[in-house]
Formats: structure tokens, C-alpha cells, sequence
């Protein structure tokens, strides 16, 4: 299974010299404190998890990633920027620890709690890694994702959109199949599926390549976005069920 790592290093060559602002704003939003799911989005489309989230204190920060918490300085905000201090240990040669920071764009609500945060990606153009709030992990079930979905795709760039002629069903037997306008002797008609916490992967019955090489999708909101920076494809459900399992109370 092809997982998206965004380590520490990624991220270096988007530092720049920001010397703290003169007059920060005087409080951090409460809306920014916990940990921040980050994602690959291109042209301003979520198309990629990765396995790293930001953790934010009340005043200092830290990367959480597979391999444990990567604890670094402090963060400000200021004129709808967020300015993320790294660890001085970190910073590359040739940039000051008090001076040099990451920045990110803040998105805000209009009664201006933070929806979200976006670093731009410096080695490729209109990519960025954009991080939303994940109160908890969210959790699949075969019970929760049984049903039809469609399957739409967007080329990345514009909004341009095609629906697929066939529609993908799940079982909660862990099975797939899809039904209308199949390619003669396509080999992905029918299928299992595996789950891993909030993954979803679909496996052919038989071998087969390009999309339906056994693809894995995670939620977000009310869809199942294909996990692959290279593509837009959600997974829509027809009869708005829920798709993952509801938190106990």
C-alpha cells in the first residue's frame, strides 16, 4: 500500500527569512491548538494523505509522524499568515534560528476560527501540502460503507468533471462489483476490499493496471478521495450514508 510521508526535510527549501511581525496578533485562536491532519492538494484539490500531522501547544509546535513527535519552536500569527519556527537544530546552513521560519496562508471561517493552513510546495508549482483539523481518527466498517457510490474525477487544473458510466457497490462482505458501461474484458468488474483504520483499498479479482491497480482511498467529509497525488477521484455516496463509524459518545 502506497503511503504519502511528509517529513521534516520535505519542507526546508520553503523556508524563508521572516523576522518575528512588530505587532503579532496578541492571542492564539483556540481553534488552532491539537493536532492538524496534513494532505497533498494541487491546483487547491485535497488528491493525497499523508501520514504526518502538526501539533500545536499554546505556544510552541511539533511534527508528529509515523516515527514519534519531531518537536520544534514556537508559532505566530499574523495578517492571515501563520509563522511556524522550526527547531534551530534543523534549520539549514545559511539561515538565522531567530529569523527564518515556514509560512503558511491561513484559511479562515468568516467568525475567523481557522479551517485551514496551506505551505506551498517549492519544487513543484501549484502543489501544496494543506492541513484541516482531525478531532480523531476516523474509523471504516464494512456495516458503514455499504452501498453504491459514483465515481467522479476532476482534471486537476480546472473544473472540469466526468462522471464515470459504471457505479462502484460495497458489500459488508468485503466485496466490490461495478455495474453500467464495464469495458469488454475489463478485469476489475469484481473484487475485494481491505480496511486499515481510515483506509479503503479495492483489489481486483484479477490483475489488472492503471486505476484499478488495487487503489486506496481515505474519507474526507462525506466522500472517498483516491490517495494519489497524481489524480482527483472521489467516491460519492448515492444514498448519503455515512460512511465512517460514529464516535461514541
Amino acid at each position: 500500500m502506497k503511503r504519502h510521508l511528509l517529513l521534516p526535510a520535505l519542507l526546508l527549501a520553503a523556508f524563508v527569512h521572516a523576522a518575528p511581525p512588530d505587532n503579532p496578533d496578541p492571542a492564539q485562536p483556540p481553534s488552532l491548538r491539537g493536532a492538524w491532519r496534513a494532505y497533498v492538494s494541487r491546483s487547491d484539490v485535497i488528491v493525497a494523505r499523508t501520514d504526518t500531522r502538526y501539533v500545536f501547544g499554546n505556544m510552541g509546535w511539533a511534527l508528529l509522524t509515523p516515527n514519534g513527535p519531531v518537536h520544534q519552536d514556537r508559532y505566530q500569527i499574523h495578517d492571515g499568515k501563520l509563522y511556524l519556527y522550526p527547531n534551530p537544530k534543523s534549520v539549514p546552513e545559511g539561515f538565522d534560528p531567530k529569523t527564518s521560519a515556514l509560512v503558511a496562508t491561513l484559511d479562515l471561517l468568516p467568525d475567523g476560527t481557522v479551517r485551514a493552513f496551506s505551505l506551498p510546495d517549492p519544487t513543484q508549482p501549484g502543489r501544496a501540502i494543506r492541513c484541516e483539523r482531525e478531532p480523531s481518527i476516523p474509523e471504516l466498517s464494512p456495516q458503514s460503507l455499504a452501498g453504491s457510490y459514483t465515481i467522479v474525477q476532476r482534471r486537476l487544473g480546472t473544473d472540469d468533471t466526468h462522471e464515470a458510466p459504471y457505479t462502484l457497490t460495497l458489500t459488508d462482505q468485503k466485496t466490490y462489483t461495478l455495474a453500467g458501461e464495464i469495458p469488454q474484458g475489463a478485469t476489475y468488474v469484481t473484487g475485494t476490499y481491505a480496511i486499515q483504520g481510515s483506509l479503503l483499498t479495492l483489489t481486483p479479482a484479477a490483475p489488472s493496471q492503471g486505476f484499478w491497480d488495487n487503489p486506496t482511498f481515505f474519507p474526507h467529509g462525506e466522500v472517498l478521495v483516491l490517495d494519489n497525488p497524481d489524480y482527483s477521484v472521489h467516491l460519492i455516496p448515492q444514498d448519503g450514508q455515512s460512511i465512517v463509524v460514529p464516535e461514541e459518545p
